[in-house]
């Protein structure tokens, strides 16, 4: 108990840190779930720290039996570690070269109906719209102005049509929709429109038939109830996040140089979609990083050696940074779920790196050799390290079966990182340690007549 008590603690402290993180985001929804789990760790600390040990002592549990086997096959398997240990090191070393060195670059994209999947009968009315008129990227100009003065100002009217001329000639519009459309159907039903020879005086005696343009224009949804808003609605071909808000960029532009009298202001759904996972991806970034300062900071802390906190971070960082590169490959893109796993998983990949290495310099404080230490390090920190791994991926896996696909992004990605994490724990970090002290000298006398039979020291105090 007294030897686990400091790794349990910044364990829990750490994961805590890593999901308050998500409160650095601009999305309310990241934010509550950080929270929650958060004050869900805080109750794992509890229970940890003050339940646990006392059931244990009520209700003990016999766990010799498969002590002995563990022991002989995480002796075994360091042996092969350490024997092995320049080609794991080359091999860890190649691969990160490769991965990192041939990376495609990932590209921020965040489509709302691939939020859901395939299967889903709203993802499939979404794609058939798509396919056969237009995409759901779409945005409205809405305008502040009594209808019934507007439809006599022919001049602010021509105005408008030379906005919608204009639209209609960039590539990513499909077609734009507004009250100069009624109005110009109601004069010219046979005729297609041309925006470009609409004038102050295309519309004649526009007045006397203002009582049913008004009506018609309530009809189609172009004017809300009380008459003193219009709207215009931009129709495009779908295109990726960045290229979206690229798009507003320049109508927005165009606007205020050409159209400033108009005073139109841009709203709807998917503008505001964008805009929040573009702010969200960003703040993320952010509270990634700080996350990363504040761990890095508690593991100084707790290991007391910047030596080793340094040595730490090894396996903390690569494998966000691994499986990110990786995610160009498999995907390619970065949305809002995809952007907080690195900032969730940092918080949780390093407890097992805190537990190991804490263990490890348990062993060198007992006066092991480097081997030893490294041995009963395997034996007291990695297997449960390695259990703990694998009920946290089974639950993810069964996560990656949901027809919500951030259920789906979230999963993939953080199985990945853990399996990632698993193995730079259990693989390198071993051998990093052995590189980095390799020439240190036991203070005191050989494990085999410290410690027999038990390598435990929690056993032996």
């Amino acid at each position: 108990y007294k030897v686990n008590l400091k790794s349990i603690f910044l364990a829990c402290v750490t994961t805590c840190i890593g999901f308050l993180g998500l409160n650095t985001t601009a999305s309310p929804a990241f934010q509550d779930m950080g929270n929650i789990v958060s004050l869900g760790m805080v109750f794992v600390l509890v229970f940890l720290v003050g339940v646990l040990p006392a059931l244990i002592y009520w209700m003990p549990v016999d766990g010799r039996s498969n002590i002995p086997a563990l022991k002989r096959w995480s002796r075994r398997y360091l042996d092969m570690i350490l024997h092995e240990r320049r080609y794991v090191m080359i091999a860890f070393t190649l691969i990160i070269l490769a991965v990192v060195g041939f990376y495609p670059g990932n590209v921020w994209n965040d489509d709302p109906k691939e939020y859901l999947d395939e299967k889903l009968f709203t993802r499939q009315s979404a794609e058939l719209l798509e396919e056969k008129f237009f995409s759901i990227n779409n945005f409205t100009y809405t305008g502040k102005k009594d209808l019934t003065l507007a439809v006599n100002e022919p001049e602010q009217l021509a105005q408008l049509a030379k906005f919608q001329a204009w639209l209609e000639q960039q590539p990513e519009v499909v077609s734009s929709n507004s009250l100069l459309n009624v109005i110009y159907h109601w004069y010219y039903p046979d005729q297609p429109t041309d925006w470009n020879a609409i004038n102050s005086q295309t519309f004649v005696n526009l007045e006397d038939n203002a009582e049913i343009i008004l009506a018609l224009l309530e009809e189609v949804s172009l004017a809300n109830a009380n008459l003193d808003e219009y709207s215009l609605t931009v129709n495009l071909v779908n295109m990726p996040s960045e290229n979206f808000l690229s798009f507003i960029g320049r109508v927005d532009a165009w606007l205020s140089e050409n159209a400033p009298e108009l005073q139109l202001e841009r709203t709807g759904l998917m503008s505001m979609f964008i805009s929040l996972s573009k702010d969200v991806v960003i703040s993320v970034a952010y509270g990634t990083a700080a996350v990363f300062a504040i761990v890095s900071i508690i593991i100084l802390m707790g290991v007391g050696s910047l030596r080793y906190g340094l040595i730490s971070a090894l396996p903390n960082v690569l494998p966000g940074v691994v499986v990110y590169v990786g995610w160009a490959y498999y995907n390619g893109e970065i949305n809002m779920p995809t952007s907080i796993t690195f900032c969730i998983s940092l918080g949780i990949i390093v407890d097992a790196t805190i537990h190991i290495v804490n263990k490890y310099l348990r062993g060198i404080e007992l006066g092991m050799t480097i081997e030893d230490a490294l041995k009963y390090m395997i034996e007291t920190a990695g297997i449960p390290i390695l259990m703990t791994s694998i009920v946290m991926i089974t639950g993810l896996f069964v996560l990656s079966f949901s027809l919500f696909s951030v259920n789906q992004t979230i999963s993939v990605a953080m199985i990945s990182i853990f399996v990632a994490a698993l193995l730079l724990d259990l693989l390198l970090l071993p051998v990093v340690l052995y590189y980095f002290d390799r020439s240190r000298v036991s203070l005191k006398l050989p494990l085999e007549s410290q410690l027999r039979p038990s390598l435990d020291p929690a056993v032996n105090d």
